[in-house]
């Protein structure tokens, strides 16, 4: 199931959020990262994302603890940038690691910058939600980070 969360700033490109159901733990990493870039974009877009993620994949697992895996992509062109996020129960094998809540980032190449916001955010929000000791909540993570924008 896709639920799009976008939040409209005035005269700014928009960063778009996915929230996907539905991964299962006998997945693969480039399974998982296939499913949601199918979710994330049409066309050569898809196969674009694929390559770009697939590559960062094998130069170093994006597995970051904790059970959260961030895979991501840059593409020349893109907009604004894209996110997918899913979670499946029983983990997804991330190189030897149990990714339960995996977050795919698709920004602009020519903004970088972006990049690192959209991480910074995903990290603040994650461990103030461990320190509070209080569950994540998907729409609430998918709200802060489509503020983000180009």
């Amino acid at each position: 199931m896709l639920l799009s969360c976008p939040q409209m700033f005035k005269d700014m490109q928009q960063t778009s959020v996915t929230l996907f159901s539905g991964l299962r733990s006998g997945m693969s990493r480039a399974e998982v990262i296939r499913t949601l870039a199918a979710a994330l974009a049409s066309g050569d877009d898809v196969e674009r994302i694929i390559r770009s993620a697939l590559t960062r994949e094998e130069e170093e697992s994006t597995y970051l603890g904790h059970g959260l895996a961030v895979p991501h992509a840059r593409l020349e062109g893109l907009a604004a940038p894209r996110i997918g996020l899913a979670t499946c129960a029983d983990g997804i094998d991330w190189k030897g690691e149990r990714a339960t809540l995996i977050v795919l980032l698709v920004v602009p190449a020519e903004r970088p910058e972006l990049h690192l916001a959209l991480l910074g955010t995903l990290a603040r929000t994650l461990s103030a939600a461990r320190k509070q000791g209080t569950p994540l909540s998907l729409p609430a993570l998918a709200e802060k980070l489509s503020g983000i924008s180009a």
